[in-house]
């Protein structure tokens, strides 16, 4: 399907839902009927391990509209584009709270023509995080591409494992980094030039880390 809204063809999202067999998310039926407003869903039931709860989801929207750079850097498509993901978050909001916060939106994967950006365990709490992230995403690429940043393929959120470690060995001043919590969305896993190269950002000070 395609809109004409503020003077731009879009091109509505394609999105895939995953969730267990053994589905115990509450009110998942509505929370699929109101993503169905956005463009259209595709569900799949998968089998989990015995450890999991039956509140895990799945959730990957695939947009058919350019390069990253292109989608957030044009101001009337960044609008619309504002628009359909602060609808999305408001629907994910609603589910969290009809689930007690107990759910967890195991990936959630923004797919763009040359670009992905994937954020990982996503929980209630870090709702806010995600709608600032989408919010200030315009004025971090623009940061990113004066430091020389450019054909970003892939962002993933948030930073642990071995990234974490080689990162607060290098700056103290990360020693307390909470990748988890409040730190969740702050330091950006990049990959660019088309994925020859990966970079780390801190988007609270502007600064590449590696």
């Amino acid at each position: 399907m395609e809109k004409d809204n503020l003077d731009v063809k879009i091109v509505e999202p394609w999105l895939e839902v995953n969730v267990g067999i053994d589905n115990r998310i509450v009110e998942f039926d509505k929370f699929i009927s109101s993503i169905g407003s956005l463009g259209s869903v595709h569900l799949r039931k998968k089998w989990l391990p015995a450890a999991c709860t039956g509140l895990e989801l799945w959730l990957i929207v695939k947009w058919g509209l350019g390069a990253l750079g292109s989608i957030w850097l044009s101001g009337k498509v960044y609008d619309i584009m504002k628009v359909y993901e602060n609808k999305l978050l408001n629907y994910l909001e609603s589910l969290f709270s009809a689930n007690n916060e107990d759910m967890t939106l195991n990936t959630l994967v923004i797919d763009y023509d040359d670009t992905t950006i994937t954020f990982h365990s996503i929980t209630g709490r870090h709702l806010a995080g995600l709608s600032s992230f989408f919010n200030n995403i315009q004025k971090h690429l623009k940061t990113l591409e004066s430091k020389g940043v450019q054909n970003i393929s892939k962002i993933s959120f948030p930073l642990f494992g071995d990234e974490l470690e080689e990162v607060i060995m290098e700056d103290n001043s990360l020693k307390n980094y909470d990748s988890w919590e409040h730190d969740y969305f702050r330091i950006w896993s990049i990959k660019y030039d088309f994925g020859l190269s990966k970079i780390l950002y801190d988007s609270a000070s502007g600064n590449l880390l590696q």
